[in-house]
C-alpha cells in the first residue's frame, strides 16, 4: 500500500497534512504511516516489516517483536473497517460461520485435525509421555485460540496460521499454564463444593444438598463468567484479565451481545457432544476420530471469532485500555 501526504497551501506557508490510513487497513503501532503486516501474539502489537527483529532459530529465519521479543505471525493487511459501530455485531454473526473456511482456513482445519488426532492417540497413555503430550496439545491449542481471538478482536478477516513452537515456554508451557489458571479461577469454587458434597455424602451416606446446590450454582456462574474472562486473558496476555473488576462491568455493558455469544457456546457444546455420541454409535476406525476433531475445531474457531467480533464491534462501550 502507498499512502501519499497532502499539502495545504495558505498564502506563502504550507502545512503537510498527516497521511490518512486507507479504509479497512490497520496501521503499524510504531509507524502510523505504514500498514501492519505482522502481529505479536504476546503483546498484541501490530507491526510493519521494518519493525521486525529477524533471528535464525534451528536454521529457520523467524521474526520477533522489538518490544517484548515475542515471535510475530503474519497479519492480513485487509482488515475490518475501523469505523464499524457497536450495533454491527449482529450483522457480523453470519459471516463468522464461514470464517474458518475462508482463504486457507479449510487447509488449516484439516492440518489441525490430523495433528490433534495423532496427539490424541498418545495423550491417553499413562506415564510421563501421556502427560507431556497432554501439556503440548493443550498449550498449543490454547495458543491458537488466543491467536484467533486477538486477531478477530482487532478486525482481521483472515484465519491466523497455526502458531509456531520454536520457544517451548512462550508457545506451549505458558499458554497451558494460562489455560489452567483460567479454568481454576472460573471453576475452582464449584469443584471445591462438589468435593465437599461428595465427602459428606460418603461420610453420612446421604446426599449433601447444600454443598451440591452451591457447586451447581457456582458451576453455572463460572461458565457464564468464562467467555469474558477468556477474552480478558487473551487481550491482556495474562491472568490479570480474569479480574472481576474488569469482567463483571464488561458483561453488564454489553449483555445482549454477550448473551448471544454464550448462547452459541452452549449450542456448540451440545452439537459437539451430540455429534460425538452419534459417531460413537457408528464407530468407523480412524474416520470417527477425524470427523470429531474437525467438527470440534470448526466450532471452536467460530466461537472465538464471535467473541473477538464482540470486542471489535463493542470496544467503545467496553472501554478497555
Amino acid at each position: 500500500f502507498r499512502v501519499e501526504s497532502a499539502e495545504r497551501i495558505s498564502g506563502a506557508n504550507s502545512t503537510a497534512v498527516p497521511p490518512m490510513p486507507p479504509s479497512g487497513v490497520s496501521m503499524c503501532s510504531n509507524h502510523p504511516e505504514a500498514p501492519a503486516e505482522w502481529l505479536c501474539p504476546r503483546c498484541h502489537r501490530l507491526l510493519c516489516t521494518a519493525c521486525l527483529v529477524p533471528r535464525q532459530v534451528h536454521d529457520k529465519s523467524l521474526n520477533f517483536c522489538p518490544q517484548c521479543g515475542g515471535h510475530c505471525v503474519p497479519f492480513g493487511l485487509q482488515v475490518g473497517s475501523p469505523t464499524k459501530q457497536a450495533g454491527s455485531f449482529y450483522a457480523q454473526v453470519p459471516g463468522a460461520f464461514g470464517y474458518p473456511l475462508r482463504g486457507d482456513g479449510l487447509a488449516l482445519l484439516i492440518c489441525g485435525t490430523l495433528f490433534f488426532a495423532v496427539l490424541n492417540a498418545f495423550s491417553g497413555r499413562a506415564g510421563v509421555l501421556g502427560l507431556l503430550v497432554a501439556i503440548f496439545s493443550g498449550g498449543y491449542l490454547f495458543a491458537f485460540v488466543q491467536s484467533v481471538l486477538v486477531t478477530s478482536a482487532q478486525g482481521a478477516e483472515r484465519t491466523p496460521s497455526w502458531p509456531d513452537f520454536s520457544n517451548w515456554w512462550e508457545d506451549i508451557i505458558r499458554p497451558y499454564l494460562l489455560f489452567l489458571g483460567l479454568f481454576a479461577l472460573c471453576f475452582g469454587p464449584a469443584i471445591g463444593f462438589a468435593l465437599v458434597a461428595a465427602d459428606q455424602a460418603e461420610t453420612s451416606g446421604q446426599a449433601a444438598w447444600g454443598p451440591l446446590a452451591a457447586a451447581i450454582g457456582l458451576g453455572i456462574a463460572g461458565a457464564l463468567y468464562l467467555p469474558m474472562a477468556l477474552l480478558g486473558v487473551s487481550m491482556a496476555d495474562g491472568l490479570a484479565g480474569v479480574n472481576p473488576l474488569l469482567v463483571m462491568p464488561s458483561i453488564l455493558r454489553i449483555p445482549l451481545e454477550y448473551g448471544t455469544v454464550c448462547g452459541f457456546l452452549l449450542l456448540a457444546l451440545a452439537v459437539n457432544y451430540g455429534g460425538q455420541w452419534a459417531l460413537n454409535l457408528v464407530r468407523i476406525p480412524i474416520l470417527t476420530g477425524l470427523v470429531s476433531w474437525f467438527v470440534f475445531l470448526y466450532l471452536l474457531v467460530v466461537a472465538m471469532r464471535l467473541l473477538g467480533l464482540m470486542y471489535w464491534t463493542c470496544r467503545d462501550r467496553l472501554a478497555w485500555v
